[in-house]
């Protein structure tokens, strides 16, 4: 009787378990991930001394990311090639004009220790 019970149950929730979409399971994922991540006291685990953003391309791909949500993706990808220049902790991505175009383009300001983002603004 008790094998019997315990089928019918098992029975009985399958269909509750492989109901579950991916969207599902990855957005139970991700929640989890973010509860982890708001227990660290840094934002990255990572050596020490070692940068998150090391290169003037990775500056840049976060420029490119960042500024085409804020300024539309097709605007910003006008503005290349863009440059990257090391102030201090800090990178520095500004878009281009081609020559003789009046203007401004895309400024990005980020944290090379982690990858924040500070700044972002469109010059005139």
């Amino acid at each position: 009787m008790r094998t019997l019970l315990v089928s019918f149950a098992w029975m009985s929730l399958c269909p509750i378990a492989f109901a579950a979409s991916d969207d599902d399971i990855y957005a139970q994922a991700a929640a989890a991930h973010v509860r982890e991540a708001l227990r660290q006291k840094e934002p990255l685990p990572w050596r020490k001394g070692a940068l998150v953003v090391p290169t003037a391309e990775v500056a840049k791909a976060i420029h490119s990311a960042v500024a085409g949500v804020v300024y539309g993706k097709a605007d910003v990808e006008k503005e290349r090639p863009f440059r990257a220049v090391r102030s201090g902790e800090y990178w520095v991505v500004f878009g281009s004009l081609p020559p003789g175009f009046l203007g401004g383009t895309a400024v990005t300001v980020i944290r090379a220790s982690d990858g924040r983002v500070m700044r972002i603004i469109h010059e005139q």
